[in-house]
């Protein structure tokens, strides 16, 4: 069986301005590409996992304010310079408020054994120059006993329905790019055997196993575990593999079908890259006490001290919370290596295909937010503000009260859909009660983790709360009497 891999560089779109129209500008569609073949009864197939980075798709707003876009994807298969088989469909992209990347299957009988020319080209139905091609020589064979190639696995789930996603009652996404990053501790993958109630009469080892990419005859296994299999004709089998211990590199993941008596009737494997900048992170920062050639020639190693603050600063609202005391940390070391490895692990973690143009065009919505949200007292991008901008985006609406009668100088910013949590309706209130210039706190929320503080009217309201407190209680009340100038609360409720 045969497949090969296809990746594409990151292409970003970036804002034009903070509070500016969101402009999405793809110079090319990103698409990650995996094809595996496999086989049914006497019917081989061949299934083309697409996964689309959704900031390089155009998107037509619907009339409930969500967006979707549109994809045309042709899968050919040649031989000879003649078409033998294709598969074309379009796909539309889920309707979603702010876009996001997702993944179609598509799956084509192979007619006959033999050498292929697969070309796959997809086509945004919304930008006429928007378009992915990529083109392989596959060979197919049918085995009427064997194992097909794993695939990699972003994540698996029982199928609720039958749809194109389903295959034998799972939804299979493979893993864009090969890429195990940091926030993932266990390698998944899934795998077919076939036929092996030809050969085995009593129950046989599946051995899969992680080996460095250059141990070519893998000799030395970092990690192996093993499966009895009870033979029979066919058998869909998810492996999982915790992969927490292994170190940054790059990898092959090998899977083995062997007898009793030890000896293998087949072998697969397929390549993978692990980033796990925070193994041993201690001993990382130790050797790293002596000047180092490591990252001289990456982008973090041209950033002034400032700018290097900076960038580790602007990427606190994407991080995990866990990892918070982990920049902390990091930016009170004096050693400017260690800023340089923490900020090159997490962008190199988070973009493994370009992380130089992902950092750069964030970096350059950061520095505009930094200068939208400065105040006299600390930065903007260290402020309350920058911080819910950078983590959730553009609000689609913000009401702005700096005269209200009794108030402090307040911000209400609303949100029609946050994906990250699958919340509606969604609302930041930020005051400014050192009335300051531009110094604005996050008083209240209704955002799932996010400050949501009871009592947030009687805080905007501090001048009349004492004798206007409802109940005339203003350490217990969370409300004040209504009056025609205060409008937060029919801002916020509303």
């Amino acid at each position: 069986m045969a497949m090969k891999r296809f990746t594409l560089l990151y292409l970003l779109c970036i804002a034009t301005s903070v509070f500016g129209q969101l402009t999405i500008k793809p110079s090319m569609l990103e698409v990650y590409l995996e094809e595996r073949t496999y086989q049914s009864e006497q019917t081989l197939y061949s299934e083309v996992h697409l996964a689309f980075n959704g900031n390089t798709i155009n998107y037509l707003t619907q009339p409930d304010s969500t967006i979707q876009g549109a994809l045309e994807i042709t899968i050919a298969y040649l031989q000879n310079d003649t078409v033998v088989t294709y598969n074309k469909s379009i796909s539309q992209t889920p309707m979603v408020y702010t876009p996001s990347d997702f993944f179609v299957i598509k799956r084509t009988a192979i007619p006959a054994t033999g050498k292929y020319t697969l070309k796959v080209l997809v086509q945004d139905l919304n930008n006429a120059e928007n378009l992915f091609t990529a083109t392989s020589e596959v060979y197919y064979t049918y085995q009427k006993a064997g194992i097909s190639k794993p695939l990699l696995l972003a994540s698996s789930k029982a199928a609720e329905a039958s749809t194109e996603l389903a295959k034998n009652g799972i939804i299979l996404e493979a893993l864009p790019n090969a890429f195990i990053g940091k926030d993932r501790a266990y390698l998944k993958a899934y795998l077919e055997l076939y036929g092996l109630d030809q050969i085995f009469k009593e129950p046989c080892i599946l051995s899969y196993m992680i080996v460095e990419e250059t141990d070519l005859n893998a000799t030395k296994p970092l990690l192996i575990q093993h499966k009895n299999i009870n033979p029979s004709n066919f058998a869909p089998i998810i492996l999982n593999m915790a992969v927490d211990q292994l170190p940054s590199g790059n990898y092959k993941f090998i899977t083995k079908i062997r007898g009793r008596d030890l000896k293998e009737y087949f072998a697969e494997e397929t390549t993978f890259q692990r980033s796990n900048p925070f193994y041993k992170l201690e001993e990382q920062l130790d050797t790293l006490s002596n000047p180092s050639d490591f990252l001289k020639d990456e982008f973090v190693a041209k950033l002034t001290e400032e700018e290097l603050r900076f960038a580790i600063l602007a990427i606190a609202p994407k991080v995990d919370r866990t990892d918070g005391d982990i920049i902390s940390a990091t930016l009170a070391n004096p050693n400017r290596q260690a800023h340089e490895l923490f900020l090159f692990n997490y962008w190199v973690s988070a973009y493994p295909i370009n992380p130089q143009a992902a950092f750069e065009a964030y970096m350059d919505i950061a520095k505009a937010v930094d200068e939208t949200f400065r105040s006299g007292f600390r930065m903007g991008i260290e402020t309350d503000r920058a911080y819910i901008y950078l983590k959730y985006g553009r609000p689609n609406d913000v009401i702005k009260e700096y005269n209200e009668m009794d108030a402090f100088p307040y911000e209400i910013w609303f949100y029609e859909g946050l994906e990250i949590y699958g919340q509606t309706n969604v609302k930041f209130l930020f005051y400014n009660p050192s009335k300051a210039s531009n110094d604005f706190l996050l008083l209240h929320s209704n955002c799932f983790g996010e400050v949501q503080n009871p009592r947030w009217e009687i805080e905007l309201y501090k001048s009349v709360s004492a004798t206007q407190a409802i109940g005339n209680d203003p350490l217990n009340s969370t409300q004040v009497e209504d009056n025609f100038g205060r409008n937060a609360r029919r801002y916020f409720e509303n």
